[in-house]
C-alpha cells in the first residue's frame, strides 16, 4: 500500500475521539507507513465532499449515536460512493448490532465501548485490516503504451539498473520486468513489508528466507540469492530478521 493511510473517527464526545485516535497509533506503530488520523464530531461539508470524491482506500471508525445524525447514516453514504473502504462501528449500547448488520454495510467490527477490552479489540481491528490492505496491495504503472498492474505480495525484489533511470521488478515465480522509473519513486507505492538492502535494491521481506550478514547475502525462498546488501541498511533488516 503506498502513500498516506487516512483514518477517520466520528465519535459524540471528545474523549472517545481521543481514545480512538490513542488506539490508531497503537496500532499503527508496527507498520513504516505514513498515516493521518481525522476526528469530528458530526459530519461536516468538508467529510461529505471527502466520502464522495476520494478515491483511496480508508479507515472509518464510526459511532452510532452522534450530535445530528447516526454512525448507520454515515456508513449509508459511505457505501453509496465507496466499496473499498473498511468501517467499524462503535457503541455504548448492545442493542444495535442487528441494525447494523441488517443494512448490509460490510461493516468490518461492531465494538461495545462498555467492555472492558474496548481499546484492545480496536487495536487489533485496525491492525487485522492493515494486514488485508497490504495483502491486496497492487503496484501499478506505465510502461510504454500499456498499463501493468501487479500485487506487492507476489514481488521478490527490485533492483535499480546500473547507469540508468531504469528498474527490474524480479517477481517471485522467476519472471522479471523491467520499468522506466527510479527505485525512489517505486518505494513509495510499495508496502511497509519491503526494505530497502541497498542503494540499488529493495527486498519484500516476506520472500526472505535467510540473510548472511558476514557475507552480505539475501537468501530468497524461491532460491535466489541477492548481493545487494550494504551496511547502511544493516542496522534495519537485523531487527527484522531478530523479529522473524
Amino acid at each position: 500500500y503506498g502513500g498516506s493511510l487516512r483514518v477517520e473517527g466520528m465519535e459524540d464526545k471528545q474523549k472517545d475521539l481521543e481514545r480512538t485516535r490513542l488506539a490508531v497509533n497503537k496500532a499503527m506503530v508496527h507498520y513504516d507507513i505514513d498515516y493521518r488520523v481525522n476526528t469530528y464530531t458530526e459530519l461536516t461539508p468538508e467529510l461529505e465532499n471527502f466520502i464522495k470524491t476520494n478515491n483511496d482506500t480508508k479507515i472509518y471508525i464510526l459511532d452510532i449515536e452522534l450530535k445530528s445524525t447516526s454512525g448507520i447514516e454515515v456508513a449509508n453514504i459511505i457505501r453509496k460512493y465507496d466499496w473499498k473502504s473498511y468501517i467499524v462501528v462503535t457503541t455504548e449500547y448492545t442493542n444495535h448490532k442487528s441494525e447494523v448488520f441488517h443494512f448490509r454495510l460490510m461493516i468490518v467490527d461492531y465494538i461495545s465501548k462498555g467492555s472492558g477490552d474496548y481499546s484492545k479489540r480496536l487495536i487489533e481491528t485496525i491492525s487485522t485490516i492493515y494486514e488485508n490492505i497490504e495483502k491486496d496491495a497492487i503496484l501499478d504503472f506505465n510502461f510504454g503504451s500499456r498499463h501493468h498492474r501487479i500485487l506487492c505480495n507476489e514481488i521478490a525484489y527490485i533492483e535499480k539498473e546500473p547507469q540508468q533511470t531504469k528498474c527490474t521488478i524480479h517477481l517471485i515465480d522467476g519472471a522479471s520486468l523491467s520499468i522506466n522509473t527510479t527505485l525512489v519513486q517505486i518505494k513509495k507505492k510499495l508496502t511497509s513489508k519491503f526494505y530497502q538492502s541497498h542503494q540499488a535494491c529493495i527486498v519484500n521481506s516476506e520472500a526472505i528466507r535467510d540473510i548472511d550478514f558476514s557475507q552480505n547475502l539475501i537468501k530468497l525462498k524461491n532460491d535466489v540469492v541477492i548481493s545487494l546488501l550494504s551496511e547502511r541498511h544493516k542496522k534495519v533488516l537485523r531487527q527484522f530478521a531478530k523479529h522473524s
